[in-house]
């Protein structure tokens, strides 16, 4: 599993330049861009709206080294250089819950557990990214059949089969079994 945020990545231009930032397309990274310096002889600028309104939360950006694009009046007729630093984020799992309940005591039930994605929101413009893989898994239990009658057969032998029941010539009772209902029929 990769880091959560890899090291810090640190690109200079010159004005009028096309810059290129990206991260892991594999991974479902994003930019986060942590600081800007646009600077020539007389001017600075460091604030990162401008090109985080352009990037963050992106996998891959790309724009023109300019005023407009950085968000500052340093350009200079090509002069000015611009330093960029930004982390590529990634999302992780955190463990996996314990498995829940069993569904059903007997006839094959199920099972959940779950895990949440961490650090979603970790970028400075609240960027949201995902994780890689699923939150929930579900696994059978309790397979085992159960110890009533199904539709065709009874789970323990009887005395004699239900027909020959039905034939007695005396008073009896006859238990019908059925998994939702037991019905009692006297003759």
């Amino acid at each position: 599993m990769r880091n959560t945020i890899a090291e810090t990545i640190v690109k200079t231009y010159t004005e009028g330049e096309r810059a290129h930032l990206a991260c892991s397309v594999e991974f479902k990274e994003i930019i986060d861009i942590t600081s800007i310096n646009y600077f020539n002889d007389t001017c600075i600028h460091s604030e990162t709206y401008g090109i985080g309104n352009l990037c963050n939360g992106k996998t891959n950006c790309s724009f023109d080294v300019s005023n407009s694009n950085i968000g500052s009046s340093c350009g200079a007729n090509g002069t000015a250089m611009f330093k960029v630093e930004y982390n590529c984020i990634q999302a992780t799992w955190d463990e996996w819950s314990p498995w829940s309940k069993c569904t059903k005591l007997c006839g094959s039930g199920i099972q959940t557990r779950q895990r949440q994605c961490l650090n979603q929101l970790n970028t400075t413009d609240g960027f949201v990214t995902d994780c890689v893989g699923v939150g929930t898994n579900l696994r059978s239990c309790n397979t085992e059949p159960c110890p009533y009658c199904d539709d065709t057969k009874f789970q323990y032998q009887l005395p004699k089969p239900i027909s020959d029941l039905k034939d007695d010539t005396g008073p009896g009772i006859i238990i019908y079994l059925n998994p939702d209902i037991t019905i009692f029929h006297l003759f």
